[in-house]
């Protein structure tokens, strides 16, 4: 087996997550507004939506950009409201998901996942050269340096600057050529299947799975590791 030469990150739920919560978040927003709901509403439900609406043009079609990531999220966030209208939510849409958006755009919104710093130094020392490929918009590279953690990358793509979204292979392939790597010789760590498991095996990367929590999926048929700090353990046995 190659030795590994590159290690790609997925970066929501991999490297950074909401903080304090989704919910939390939300129900801010909308108390700015003048609307108060229970956060913890908005968490079940969204994550309810995110697991469980597909929405089917997104899914078929990879294509991405700035614009189409926005419109993603606004059509997301209105699955949301419509399911919570039956328990009384009402909000001004408009003006309540413009909130959310310049939200999500600051650094103190997120947080990264325990471990991440530690070992991202501790590959770094190593002389590893590290890469984020992420279905994101444009502003992540704001989002990663706000928390410091941008200095331990030599490439941070986004699907808004790719072109395509995990899990086509050319997001993976533009990311290969800016950091003059072989997929051979690689590896991507990523929280999803579908996105990152799949996808990076389409390209020709080694994926291994954050688990965040969940139980190991033997349809994976690749490493998984619990927390972050576990991918150094096995990372001679990727070698």
């Amino acid at each position: 087996m190659k030795k590994i030469s590159t290690i790609f990150f997925d970066a929501g739920f991999t490297l950074v997550r909401i903080q304090p919560s989704l919910g939390a978040v939300y129900a801010r927003i909308a108390a700015d507004l003048g609307v108060f709901f229970p956060a913890d509403r908005f968490q079940e439900i969204g994550i309810k939506v995110w697991n469980e609406v597909k929405l089917p043009k997104y899914r078929d079609n990879l294509r991405s950009s700035d614009e189409i990531e926005r419109q993603y999220w606004w059509d997301y966030n209105q699955v949301i409201v419509q399911e919570l209208e039956q328990e009384g939510l009402r909000l001004p849409f408009e003006a309540w998901f413009e909130g959310l958006y310049e939200a999500f755009a600051l650094p103190e919104t997120w947080t990264e996942l325990p471990g991440t710093t530690e070992t991202l130094k501790a590959l770094q020392d190593r002389g590893v050269p590290m890469g984020v490929i992420s279905n994101w918009d444009s502003r992540l590279g704001s989002v990663l340096a706000g928390l410091g953690l941008d200095r331990f990358f030599r490439v941070v793509l986004t699907s808004a600057e790719a072109g395509f979204r995990k899990p086509h292979p050319r997001i993976f392939e533009i990311a290969l050529e800016a950091m003059k790597a072989t997929p051979g010789e690689c590896i991507h760590v990523g929280d999803s299947a579908e996105d990152d498991v799949a996808g990076a095996r389409a390209a020709g990367i080694r994926p291994v799975r954050l688990l965040n929590g969940k139980e190991p999926d033997p349809a994976d048929a690749c490493l998984s590791i619990s927390t972050m700090p576990g991918l150094l353990e096995h990372l001679d046995g990727l070698s």
